[in-house]
């Protein structure tokens, strides 16, 4: 079996690994690391047997600390927070009408 011979590259902080019954996903890794050649040797590593996809998390605890904190800088910078609201509800309007 290949997975019994294969580490996690260093550098990254394995913080659970799970085998699903299903196909897609077949395995969730989750993992910290500050180094992204890390992320691209397991895509390299397992990506002729895997469809691999990466993706960026976080806890709930930390969510609720930085969103705010993205949203106002994002107002900060002159971004239009009411023309995206509002092309939202336009959207969800033109849904409903149908």
């Amino acid at each position: 079996m290949r997975r019994v011979a294969w580490s996690y590259p260093d550098g990254v902080n394995v913080l659970g690994e799970y085998w699903l019954g299903g196909h897609r996903p077949a395995v969730v890794s989750i993992f910290e690391t500050e180094d992204y050649s890390a992320i691209m040797e397991l895509g390299l590593t397992w990506g002729d047997v895997f469809e691999i996809a990466c993706e960026p998390a976080c806890t709930p605890e930390q969510g609720l600390q930085w969103g705010p904190a993205i949203l106002e800088r994002r107002g900060a910078r002159g971004e239009h927070k009411e023309g995206c609201r509002g092309r939202r509800w336009m959207d969800v309007q033109r849904r409903s009408r149908r």
